[in-house]
């Protein structure tokens, strides 16, 4: 989920009578924007979310609908971007494939 959202409350629940009743929140910044207010009445961020070390990682948890990523980012490629996509897989394993060919013809060649 990317994008920000805004609500305007009557009271925000721990922050009653401070005059905090405009609530925005945006959920696409790795330091994620989760806020907890403490008894003391102060404010405590944590993380929304763990940040990957590589695309793949970040790229993993994308829903079927929106099954492409950019930079970390889920979004739901079109029908012609999906295509060119899946030829691309298609080359990378073939690559594969014969990279791991070659390897055993080389290393069976030098058994003989």
């Amino acid at each position: 989920m990317v994008g920000c959202g805004y609500a305007q409350c009557r009271d925000v629940l721990g922050v009653e009578g401070r005059g905090h009743r405009h609530v925005f929140v945006c959920h696409y910044n790795p330091q994620g924007n989760t806020v907890f207010v403490t008894g003391s009445g102060q404010f405590f961020s944590v993380p929304a979310f763990k940040w990957a070390v590589d695309d793949e990682k970040r790229c993993s948890e994308c829903p079927p609908e929106a099954s492409a990523c950019y930079k970390g980012l889920c979004y739901a490629p079109s029908a012609a971007e999906d295509d060119s996509r899946n030829e691309l897989l298609k080359m990378k394993q073939w690559k594969i494939e014969k990279s791991v060919d070659s390897k055993m013809i080389e290393k069976n060649w030098r058994r003989l």
